[in-house]
């Protein structure tokens, strides 16, 4: 479940919604109580649909689009029995000054080619966070049982089909990868009731193997991003494996530190962070030889990625773009607001927390 951001009088978080446990009701009412000058939205729910249809028209709604690739069958995010062609007519039939935008251009015409309906789209990316202290990557890898100079793999994130996950473990664990290196599986599930021993018995299942002490598992929470710190400072190679993703944070991430980032080749967000990403045809035929070749490439391209990443994509470079963007639909009347809003340290940090996403 996504956290719930505290509501902001700048950017109000429609865009989570969906999963507010609150209901569409509360929100509403916080909604008419405190006006935000703007509400974010996110793809095609119909729980925005339903706090919008109570609103007086006229609320400055900025729609944020995701597109999830060409290689997948689950291209859009909606609920479910929602069709984009008619969510797009009455979205815009509600008298709202609806502004879109998505995070890349391939987003932008893979959503245009699905949704003719669209109105115009821009392109603002998704932004770069700033490591924060944790452990560290000595302690870590010491907790671990991995060596300072022994090759540490990582892959994580969200555990579903698109992601790849499942396949990067079982090739690991039947030494797919080679014989010699570990690799630190860091997952996030959408259920509280299994454990990391649950999830390497579900990988030695399908592998039909055991796991070996190189094999290393942990669960954690979605925007966990203390940990997410320590765990790319402390892997020596990212793998991402996704054939189904709008951006690509475990892309963007490591790179914005310099760490060197494999990425299977696919036809979605993953493959279009930054030129030059070093690109895998398969993960499972790669084989060790071929893993030590892309590493090798990866590590040589490190240091140009890091620069390309964080002057392209850290926080201050992307508010400045959005901001740019709002501002110019807002109208005159609302403008002294907007522009004391955009002063409030309070007001910022909940615009930035909301373009990490």
């Amino acid at each position: 479940m996504l956290p719930i951001p505290p509501a902001s009088p700048l950017l109000h978080e429609l865009d989570v919604v969906a999963w507010d446990p609150r209901g569409t009701a509360a929100v509403i009412d916080e909604l008419r109580t405190t006006p935000p000058v703007w509400v974010r939205i996110g793809n095609f729910f119909r729980s925005s649909l339903e706090v919008l249809r109570a609103l007086p028209p006229g609320r400055l709604v900025v729609w944020k689009l995701e597109h999830w690739g060409e290689d997948t069958a689950h291209r859009l995010m909606a609920s479910t029995d929602v069709a984009p062609e008619n969510y797009v007519r009455e979205l815009m039939g509600l008298g709202h000054r609806v502004v879109a935008y998505t995070f890349s251009e391939v987003n932008r015409r893979l959503l245009r080619a699905d949704v003719p309906e669209l109105p115009e789209l821009h392109v603002v990316p998704v932004a770069l966070k700033e490591p924060v202290s944790g452990d560290g990557r000595a302690a870590v890898r010491a907790a671990l049982g991995v060596g300072g100079r022994e090759l540490l793999l990582g892959a994580g994130g969200l555990l579903t089909r698109g992601k790849g996950l499942d396949e990067l473990a079982v090739g690991f664990l039947r030494g797919e990868l080679g014989d010699d290196v570990h690799l630190l599986m860091s997952i996030v599930l959408d259920t509280d009731h299994l454990t990391a021993a649950d999830m390497r018995a579900r990988w030695e299942r399908l592998a039909g193997c055991a796991a070996t002490s190189r094999f290393h598992v942990r669960l954690g929470n979605y925007g966990g991003w203390r940990w997410m710190s320590d765990f790319y400072r402390t892997v020596d190679v990212v793998l991402v494996n996704s054939v189904s993703e709008s951006w690509g944070r475990m892309v963007s991430e490591p790179m914005g530190i310099g760490r060197p980032v494999l990425v299977r080749r696919a036809r979605c967000g993953s493959n279009h962070v930054a030129p030059g990403t070093v690109l895998v045809d398969d993960f499972a035929q790669l084989g060790a030889a071929g893993l030590g070749t892309a590493t090798d490439l990866a590590r040589r391209r490190a240091e140009g990625l890091r620069k390309h990443t964080c002057a392209r994509y850290r926080i201050p470079v992307v508010r400045s773009e959005f901001l740019s963007l709002l501002r110019s639909h807002t109208p005159p009347s609302r403008l002294a607001e907007f522009d004391r809003l955009v002063r409030v340290p309070e007001a910022l940090a909940a615009l930035d927390d909301a373009l990490c996403h």
